[in-house]
C-alpha cells in the first residue's frame, strides 16, 4: 500500500476509536468558577442576616447510569462575609456537599441538562466566637455542556442553592392512615458558573 492509503486508514481508525470512546464514556470531572449570590434570613427580634456576594469554586463528578442520566456528586465552596443588619458579623466559608441526578439531552456536541441534588451545607465562621453549623440543603440547576472534543468539554450552568436553617418534621396517624410533613425556613443562594470538563 502507498503512503496515501496508510494515511486514510490511520485517519479512519482514529475516527472509529474516537466514536467508540464517546460511546464508552463513563464519567466526567468538572471544575467550575463563578459568582455566587448571597442569601438573607430574617431573624425574629434580631434583624436580617445576609450573605455577601462573592466568587465560588465548584467541583463536580458525573457518573453515567443510563443514556441521558447521570449520578452527580457536587462540592461548592464560597469564601464570604456574614452581615447582621448591614454591619459585618464575621467572615465565613460556605461548603455545600451534594449528591443527586443530572438529566441531559444528547444533541451531538451540545448537551443541555437539568440537575437536582440533596445534601448538607457547612457554615464555618472564621476568627469568630460563633461555632460552625451544618444544615440540610438542596440544589436545582440547568445549563449545557459543550464537547469540542470527545474528552474535553465546557460546562455552563446556573444553580439555586437552598439551605434549611430551621425546620421541623411532623407525623400524624388517624383512622384514614398516616401522613407526614416537612416545613421550615431557608436561605436561598444562586450561582452562575462555567468551567472545564474532563471525560473518561
Amino acid at each position: 500500500m502507498n503512503r496515501v492509503t496508510w494515511i486514510v486508514l490511520a485517519v479512519a481508525l482514529c475516527l472509529g476509536t474516537s466514536t467508540a470512546d464517546a460511546q464508552r464514556r463513563k464519567a466526567e470531572i468538572s471544575v467550575l468558577g463563578g459568582w455566587q449570590f448571597g442569601g438573607s434570613l430574617n431573624i425574629y427580634q434580631a434583624g436580617s442576616i445576609s450573605i455577601k456576594d462573592a466568587l465560588a469554586v465548584t467541583g463536580v463528578v458525573d457518573i453515567n447510569i443510563q443514556r441521558g442520566g447521570q449520578l452527580e456528586l457536587m462540592y461548592d465552596w464560597q469564601g464570604t462575609q456574614v452581615n447582621l443588619g448591614g454591619a459585618k458579623l464575621f467572615d465565613a466559608d460556605l461548603h455545600y456537599f451534594q449528591i443527586g441526578g443530572l438529566g441531559y439531552v444528547d444533541k451531538g456536541k451540545l448537551e443541555p441538562f437539568g440537575v437536582a441534588t440533596l445534601g448538607l451545607t457547612y457554615i464555618n465562621p472564621k476568627d469568630s466566637e460563633f461555632n460552625g453549623e451544618t444544615r440540610f440543603s438542596f440544589t436545582l440547576g440547568a445549563g449545557a455542556k459543550v464537547f469540542p472534543t470527545e474528552r474535553i468539554g465546557l460546562r455552563f450552568e446556573g444553580r439555586l442553592l437552598m439551605t434549611v436553617i430551621d425546620g421541623a418534621v411532623g407525623l400524624g396517624c388517624g383512622g384514614a392512615g398516616c401522613s407526614g410533613g416537612l416545613w421550615g425556613w431557608g436561605m436561598a443562594q444562586g450561582v452562575v458558573s462555567a468551567g472545564l470538563i474532563l471525560a473518561f
